[in-house]
């Protein structure tokens, strides 16, 4: 099958949305524990939990 350029504009933006995610995110919860922004995002939830009574 041929693509349009539409078709591969989008399947771009789609490989740097993924690239874009390998890059922030981190792949395992030892990983996210050695970066101060995820170890607070990480508190803001259970404290978000311990105010809902979760």
């Amino acid at each position: 099958p041929v693509s349009t350029r539409l078709q591969l504009h989008e399947q771009a933006l789609f490989c740097y949305y993924d690239a874009f995610l390998t890059s922030v995110e981190p792949k395992t919860y030892k990983e996210a524990l050695t970066q101060a922004c995820w170890i607070e995002a990480m508190q803001e939830a259970l404290n978000e939990f311990e105010r809902l009574e979760v």
